[in-house]
C-alpha cells in the first residue's frame, strides 16, 4: 500500500523534474534548472579554455570505464561535479594541435545555435513538427544542388513551394547518405531490370569508404555484387575498371553503378570523376559520388578542377560534420534529377501525407533534427566566399607541412596532400634507402611508427591519427601517421611542434632506439 509520504515524495520529485520543463518556474532543489544552465554552460567553457590532452592509461582499463564506475556506485555525488569529472576525460578535438581526425574546432556560434535547436525541439519529417525550419532544410539542399550541379534557374524555379520535388535529404552521416542514393538506385534499376538483381554489379576502388558495402548489404545485395578493384597510387583505375566491366558484361553481369570517390579518408585523394563519369555513361549505369570527406572543397576556386565531373554525377554524397563545421552527426545526399527521390516516396495516413509539405517522404529517416538550421547560419555568416579562402588556406598548410617534412632527415611523406590530408612517418634518410625494396626493414620501421604513435598519444600533446598504405604504389603495407589540417587554428608551429614531440620520444625510448640499430644494420 503506497503511504502518504510516497505520494508526497512522488509528487515534490516530479515537481522537480518539471521544473526542469519550466524555465519560467525553476524549483529550489538539487535540479534547480537555472543553476544547472548556468553550470553546464561553466562546463563547456571550461572544456573549450582547456587544451591538454586527458593522458590516456599505457595499460588496462581505460580510465575513463574506471571514473564511470566511481559515478555509478556514487549517485548522490553532485551532478555536475559527476559531469566535471567525465569531460575531463574528453577529448579535446578542438585544439590545434589536434591534427589526426576530421573532428576539430567550430565556429563560436555553433554551441548557442545547438542550444537554440535543443529549445525548438523541431522534427524535420513533418512540417507539423517543424514549421519554418523544413523551408530552410529546402533552401539549404537547393543551394548545396546549385553549387555541385549548377542548373538552370527554371530547374530551381517553384522548388521552395512544390512538395512533390525533392533534390536530396539531410541525414545523419555519409553512411546514411550513400545508403539512401544506392537505395534510390536499386529501386530505379528494379524498375528497368525487374529480374536482373542478382546480375547487378557496383564497381568501386579498394579506398572507397566502408559504408559502401554496408549500404549494399543493407539494400539486398549479396558481397560479390560489390566489385572492389586496386587503386592506382590512390586513385581508382579507370582503364582496369573498364577492363573489368567489358569482361562481367560479356559474363551477362548489369552495371548498377560506379563509385567516385572524392576525399578518400585515407588520403584525401579525389578520383578521376570525369573519365569515371565517361565510363558510367557508356554501360548506362549510375553513376554516384562519396564526396563525404573532400566534397567541401568544391568551394575552392583553385582546387575545382580537381572535381571536374562531379557534375555528371547522379548522385552525390557530402558531409557538413565533416568539414563544413557542423556538429556530430549531419550528412546530405543530393540527386541530379529530381525522379530519383521520388523512388523512394513513403506516405501514411497519419503524417507524410501525400501531397504534403512533408519531407520525411523523401528520406530514409524519419525523425530528424533540424541540423540544416547551422548548415544554413553557416552559407549566410561564413559564405562560400568564406569558404573558398578557408579550405584554400588549409590546403595550402598541408602542402607548407608535407614540404617542412620533405626538408627533414629523419621523416619522409609517404601520401602528398591533395586537399588537406597527409601521410608520413619517421624514418632517418638511411634507412629509408635501405628499406626501398626490403620488407624486413619495412617491418621494423612498421613496428617503429606503431610503438611512436602510441607513447606520443600517451603525452596528451600533439596528435596525429595512424593507418596503413601501399608504399609507393607496391603491395608492401606499411604503417604511417596521418594528418588532418582541418582546424583553422592551427598553424605550421602547430604541425611542427608535432614532429618535435615525436623526435625526443625517438631519442628517448629505448625499445625505439634499438629497433632503428636493427634497421640500420
Amino acid at each position: 500500500m503506497v503511504t502518504h509520504s510516497q505520494k508526497k515524495q512522488k509528487t515534490d520529485t516530479l515537481a522537480q523534474v518539471k521544473s526542469l520543463f519550466k524555465p519560467s518556474d525553476f524549483a529550489q532543489t538539487k535540479l534547480d534548472a537555472q543553476s544547472l544552465d548556468e553550470g553546464l554552460i561553466h562546463v563547456a567553457q571550461s572544456y573549450l579554455a582547456d587544451t591538454h590532452q586527458p593522458v590516456p592509461p599505457d595499460l588496462g582499463v581505460p580510465q575513463t570505464l574506471n571514473l564511470l564506475s566511481d559515478l555509478l556506485e556514487n549517485p548522490d555525488q553532485d551532478f555536475l561535479t559527476s559531469l566535471e569529472s567525465l569531460i575531463a576525460q574528453a577529448v579535446r578535438v578542438h585544439q590545434p594541435a589536434f591534427i589526426g581526425h576530421m573532428t576539430s574546432a567550430l565556429p563560436s556560434y555553433v554551441p548557442s545555435l545547438m542550444y537554440l535547436l535543443g529549445a525548438l525541439n523541431q522534427n524535420q519529417v513533418k512540417l507539423e513538427t517543424s514549421g519554418g525550419l523544413s523551408v530552410i532544410e529546402k533552401q539549404v539542399l537547393k543551394e548545396l544542388h546549385q553549387l555541385f550541379f549548377n542548373e538552370t534557374s527554371f530547374f530551381y524555379a517553384g522548388y521552395l513551394n512544390n512538395p512533390d520535388m525533392s533534390l536530396g535529404a539531410f541525414c545523419s552521416g555519409g553512411t546514411l547518405g550513400n545508403l539512401t542514393a544506392f537505395w534510390a538506385f536499386r529501386k530505379a534499376f528494379d524498375a528497368v531490370y525487374p529480374d536482373l538483381k542478382s546480375k547487378a554489379r557496383i564497381y568501386v576502388s579498394e579506398l572507397g569508404h566502408y559504408s559502401i558495402r554496408k549500404a549494399v548489404d543493407v539494400i539486398g545485395l549479396d558481397a560479390e555484387q560489390v566489385v572492389i578493384l586496386p587503386n592506382a597510387f590512390f586513385k581508382q583505375d579507370t582503364a582496369k575498371l573498364k577492363q573489368k566491366m567489358l569482361e562481367d558484361q560479356i559474363l551477362g553481369y548489369r552495371a548498377l553503378a560506379v563509385v567516385g570517390v572524392a576525399g578518400t579518408t585515407e588520403t584525401g585523394s579525389v578520383d578521376h570523376l570525369d573519365a569515371l563519369a565517361d565510363i558510367s555513361t557508356f554501360f548506362k549505369c549510375f553513376f554516384h559520388v562519396d564526396a563525404a570527406w573532400g566534397g567541401a572543397f568544391y568551394c575552392v576556386d583553385s582546387l575545382k578542377t580537381l572535381f571536374k565531373g562531379i557534375e555528371r554525377a547522379d548522385a552525390i554524397v557530402i558531409d557538413a560534420h565533416k568539414q563544413l563545421f557542423v556538429p556530430i552527426g549531419c550528412g546530405v545526399v543530393l540527386f541530379k534529377d529530381e525522379n530519383l527521390a521520388q523512388k523512394l516516396e513513403y506516405h501514411a495516413n497519419y503524417i507524410i501525407r501525400k501531397g504534403s509539405y512533408d519531407l520525411g517522404q523523401f528520406t530514409l529517416e524519419g525523425s530528424r533534427p533540424a541540423m540544416s538550421l547551422i548548415l544554413w547560419s553557416h552559407l549566410r555568416l561564413i559564405e562560400l566566399a568564406g569558404f573558398n579562402v578557408l579550405f584554400q588556406s588549409l590546403h595550402e598548410l598541408a602542402v607548407s607541412f608535407a614540404d617542412h617534412i620533405k626538408a627533414t632527415d629523419d621523416f619522409e611523406v609517404i601520401s602528398e596532400p591533395a586537399l588537406n590530408i597527409l601521410t608520413y612517418r619517421y624514418c632517418p634518410a638511411e634507412i629509408a634507402t635501405a628499406a626501398k625494396n626490403n620488407a624486413e626493414v619495412h617491418g621494423i620501421i612498421n613496428e617503429v611508427t606503431q610503438r611512436l604513435h602510441k607513447l606520443h598519444r600517451a603525452t596528451g600533446m600533439g596528435f596525429v591519427s595512424r593507418t596503413r598504405l601501399p608504399y609507393e604504389g607496391q603491395q608492401e603495407m606499411i604503417d604511417v601517421f596521418r594528418v588532418v589540417l582541418a582546424n583553422p587554428n592551427t598553424t605550421i608551429e602547430h604541425c611542427k611542434q608535432v614532429l618535435a614531440e615525436q623526435r625526443i620520444i625517438v631519442e628517448q625510448d629505448e625499445v625505439i632506439q634499438s629497433l632503428l640499430k636493427q634497421a640500420f644494420i
